[in-house]
């Protein structure tokens, strides 16, 4: 369950923690955000409590069939790839990661505006993007419930 640093936001038929006070509430109903396709500035981390890299990840979304995205570590050698699909209007990525050096694991994108994206890998590490000159979202953890 959520641990006295989260704050709960609820979203119809599913909900989203998020470590912090900031939050932005997705609306209910509505249009669809804009592709995820594109150049993407990314944060990823060790734990939740920050991001730790600065990576630019690429995403391609095909009308039909899988989002799937590339970046490379810090140390020029590891790929990593991702696969996921979209839901909530296109507002959530579920999906999943490997690397070149045989590691994988799970990832969740929340989008919070066109250009922001909050989220986690392997659900306990910090997992957030920017494109087009938006900032890095604050906070940049955030997972969804789970039973």
């Amino acid at each position: 369950m959520a641990s006295a640093n989260r704050s709960l936001l609820w979203i119809p038929a599913l909900a989203l923690v998020l470590q912090g006070c900031n939050f932005a509430i997705l609306p209910e109903t509505g249009p669809a955000y804009n592709s995820w396709e594109g150049a993407w500035t990314i944060w990823v981390s060790e734990s939740s409590d920050g991001p730790t890299s600065e990576l630019t990840m690429t995403l391609q979304q095909p009308e039909d069939g899988p989002i799937k995205g590339r970046f490379v570590l810090p140390d020029g050698a590891t790929a990593v790839t991702l696969e996921g699909t979209s839901f909530v209007g296109n507002d959530l990525i579920l999906g999943t990661w490997d690397d070149s050096d045989n590691f994988s694991g799970t990832f969740e994108f929340i989008r919070i505006s066109d250009d922001q994206f909050m989220g986690a890998r392997n659900g306990d590490s910090a997992w957030c993007g920017a494109r087009n000159g938006a900032p890095q979202p604050d906070p940049c953890y955030a997972i969804w419930l789970r039973d």
